[in-house]
């Protein structure tokens, strides 16, 4: 008797109101999907950084030893030179609040006759654009240590590697690129020189710009809105 006369109850109490209806029922599936997704998002980051953190735990290997396409955060011992004449400025980069360029310089690595591209880290712009910074590079023969950064669509240009990498000896140069993809070179991948190495400029280098708590975060965010719309369907469909 008690289910029926509450049963009937709600029937009574219960005003349809087809503007909310349709409101709630359009928005209230998308923020569950988009809250799954930050779910599913949460979890392959989790699993990114893990391997990362596994390749990082690894000791270096030798440069003859990589392969075009190496893995994210390999860690590579290299033993060379770094190239005057082929120096690039990666634009419109901000560190600490100022603007200024990732520095991408050859390195030529002795034992194994192969040439890489090294991102040194950060130098702030000049008093214009027209001014490029003075970059200092070190003169002897360095060993150092760096990670691979893969390049994502880089198109692998074997003429254009072998074309900037016949002169080392060429009058110091720099060009400012605006994408990593510009670089002429054969591999996949750049190389992030290691801060305690020589040469090594500052850098800010998350191994993801958005953590998996942070995603776990926005999943919260979107459930809730879904819970809260579903609260005042019912609000305003069963008015007390």
């Amino acid at each position: 008797m008690k289910k029926a006369a509450i049963k009937k109850t709600l029937i009574e109490k219960f005003r349809f109101n087809w503007k909310l209806t349709a409101f709630a029922g359009g928005l209230v599936p998308v923020f569950v999907f988009l809250g799954f997704w930050q779910l599913d998002r949460a979890l392959w980051k989790a699993e990114l950084l893990e391997q990362r953190e596994a390749s990082r735990a690894q000791p270096p290997v030798l440069a003859s030893d990589l392969a075009p396409d190496e893995a994210s955060e390999r860690r590579v011992l290299l033993d060379g030179v770094f190239d005057k004449g082929a120096i690039y400025l990666l634009d419109n980069r901000v560190l600490w609040g100022r603007v200024g360029y990732e520095v991408i310089q050859r390195f030529h690595d002795s034992p194994s006759g192969r040439a890489f591209y090294i991102n040194r880290g950060f130098v702030p712009m000049g008093p214009s654009r027209e001014q490029l910074p003075e970059v200092a590079t070190p003169r002897d023969r360095v060993r150092v240590i760096a990670s691979v950064y893969p390049l994502a669509g880089h198109q692998l240009d074997e003429d254009m590697a072998s074309a900037a990498s016949s002169d080392a000896s060429a009058a110091a140069s720099q060009s400012v690129i605006q994408s990593l993809t510009e670089i002429p070179t054969d591999h996949a991948f750049c190389l992030r020189l290691d801060l305690a190495s020589i040469g090594a400029l500052p850098r800010y280098w998350p191994s993801v710009t958005m953590t998996p708590e942070a995603h776990k975060g926005y999943a919260l965010q979107w459930f809730i809105m879904a819970g809260a719309l579903l609260v005042l369907w019912v609000w305003f469909s069963f008015p007390p």
